[in-house]
């Protein structure tokens, strides 16, 4: 038996791997005057790994870019860019603030379509949406890359 438990020690020292406890991001999704706000959080090595690029190469620039090549917002069936004005890299987590700018702040209609790290074995990104006076929250996944929402 002590045989068995050290070579199973041996094995999980020879090979190193690294994982963390859930491969998740959260997107907070709300509503202020004539802007939706949109706040968002990941875990940085997820995100280095799907950008393919390298934690020094970490910037407002990339993160805008990966940002709006993955993820597309269409409020009242009008599409609309993300604005990315802050990014915060600290220890393992980045985050990162938008907004969503509006036209006309009545919102009839929500669809995202989100694919921000879904490379990443068993990733999902949580979708907390506050608009309209209603929450509703979504699991987005390789399975479930779009959400609508009507109000």
């Amino acid at each position: 038996m002590n045989l068995v438990f050290y070579l199973a020690m041996l094995l999980v020292a020879t090979f190193k791997v690294e994982l963390h406890d859930t491969p998740v991001a959260m997107f907070q999704i709300s509503q202020q005057g004539e802007n939706i706000l949109v706040d968002v959080s990941f875990h940085t090595k997820d995100f280095v790994k799907s950008a393919k690029v390298s934690e020094d190469q970490l910037d407002e620039e990339v993160i805008q870019q990966y940002m709006q090549e993955n993820t597309t917002f269409r409020v009242n069936s009008k599409r609309i860019p993300l604005n990315v004005t802050y990014y915060s890299s600290k220890k393992e987590h980045i985050r990162v603030k938008g907004n969503l700018e509006l036209i006309d702040e009545s919102i009839s209609s929500l669809k995202i379509k989100n694919t921000c790290l879904i490379d990443v074995m068993g990733h999902e990104n949580i979708m907390y949406i506050n608009l309209n006076g209603t929450v509703k929250d979504y699991r987005m996944n390789r399975r479930n890359k779009v959400i609508r929402v009507r109000y």
